[in-house]
């Protein structure tokens, strides 16, 4: 297969000629062999996907898992469906899991709240992984852990891993993969590898720091603190589990001394929780914004923070990402790669995730402004619920189960189908 033919404009052309290829030749169904670059949620989720399709699926991670990352824990409505068909349910710890409804902001006096048009969920991040990780497991991926890529060879018209183990142990490899999906985020090896250039950062200094904390509670909505250039989120991410999350603009922040304690001095509402007993280490992460304006690049498919990434913690990117795992799946017919497919799933979403996103760091440089909008919002009944509701679409294209004629036979005993089938005409 040349992967170099897909990179014209009349790519659509080669794809509809491979595809009468391969129904003529019967291999619309034939498996194909891919390796996941990155074993978080979406890698993960990417993986699950796939072997649900039948395909034979590898995991690639540079550390261990589960992983870890200073990122919001709170997840869309949306998403946390897709999680849900994905069947996560009985792997999630209930300690580590809490639903909300609802996302207040608070600005100096100015209080905001609006409600999601269905409850959300929040996931300790680690216990997120964990339990895609033993999902996968069960479904038949293959995982690799403390494999870090290192380079990708050009072989007989497609890209092949190559990847340097950090582990003594030692593991002979079939590199013969069909397609490489990167999911290995904001500062992605493969994406720096290829050396795509076409890519830009929202804001180069934007960084996150993450603290998780023992406090019994009843909160169900995740609440975000303004400050000029800086903003705060508590997240309720389990029973008597509390993340508070900060974003930043090192250009207009200076924190001197302990981090810790300048990034509350910002906001005295959240001084209280710092005598809770700790339930992790302060981590900071970034710079983030970082994004690619290609989806994918021969046959190397790029997803989740690899792709684009939002700057947001509420979930607005873990959900896109986990959006993009399923319409993978949906974008091969002919095992055969189909952008166009792909971004009809997905556009609609990451479309609103980026006027989301570039209305937030608009607010957040301009605290004048930002206030009159929450007055001018909360003046309006139901307008914040709104706008929740339109950042959390679930994409163009319902994901549906189309059965074979055989499949129908076998679902319906043969008396109901047959008078189905009449009274439809």
């Amino acid at each position: 297969m040349n992967f170099k033919s897909f990179r014209s404009k009349n790519s659509h052309k080669t794809f509809d000629v491979l595809r009468e290829k391969k129904i003529k030749n019967g291999l619309m169904n034939e498996p194909l062999k891919f390796a996941i670059i990155g074993g978080g949620p979406i890698g993960l989720s990417s993986a699950i996907s796939l072997r649900e399709k039948g395909h034979h699926v590898h995991v690639f991670e540079a550390k261990t898992f589960p992983v870890d990352k200073v990122c919001g824990e709170g997840i869309m409505p949306s998403g946390y469906r897709t999680l849900q068909n994905l069947g996560i349910e009985k792997y999630l710890n209930p300690n580590f899991t809490r639903s909300f409804s609802k996302i207040k902001y608070f600005d100096q006096d100015l209080t905001l709240s609006g409600r999601l048009p269905r409850h959300a969920k929040a996931i300790r991040r680690t216990e997120l992984n964990n339990a895609l990780y033993e999902l996968a497991k069960d479904k038949g991926v293959i995982t690799h852990k403390n494999h870090r890529l290192v380079e990708l060879n050009w072989k007989d018209g497609r890209y092949q891993p190559e990847f340097f183990l950090t582990e003594r142990k030692k593991e002979k490899l079939d590199y013969d993969f069909d397609y490489i999906i990167a999911c290995d985020g904001v500062h992605s090896t493969t994406r720096r590898i290829l050396n795509l250039t076409e890519s830009s950062r929202i804001k180069e200094t934007r960084m996150g720091a993450r603290v998780h904390v023992h406090f019994e509670h009843k909160i169900d909505e995740v609440q975000v603190y303004w400050n000029n250039g800086i903003e705060a989120y508590l997240t309720p991410s389990g029973e008597n589990l509390l993340e508070i999350a900060f974003l930043w603009d090192e250009s207009k922040i200076t924190l001197d001394g302990n981090l810790e304690d300048s990034l509350f001095a910002f906001f005295p509402e959240l001084q209280g929780y710092r005598d809770c007993p700790r339930m992790s280490e302060l981590k900071k992460w970034g710079p983030f914004g970082k994004k690619s304006k290609m989806v994918s690049k021969e046959n190397v498919i790029f997803l989740g923070d690899a792709r684009y990434f939002l700057d947001g913690i509420t979930g607005e990117g873990l959900t896109l990402g986990l959006k993009q795992a399923v319409a993978l799946k949906r974008s091969f017919p002919g095992g055969i790669w189909s952008p166009t497919l792909f971004n009809l799933h997905v556009s609609p979403s990451l479309l609103h995730y980026k006027a989301l996103t570039t209305t937030a760091l608009f607010l957040s440089d301009r605290p004048e402004t930002r206030n009159k909008i929450f007055k001018l919002t909360k003046a309006i009944p139901k307008a914040f619920d709104t706008i929740l509701a339109l950042n959390d679409l679930p994409g163009l294209i319902p994901d549906r189960k189309i059965y074979r004629m055989e499949d129908l036979q076998e679902k319906y005993n043969s008396t109901n189908y047959e008078g189905k089938q009449r009274k439809t005409g």
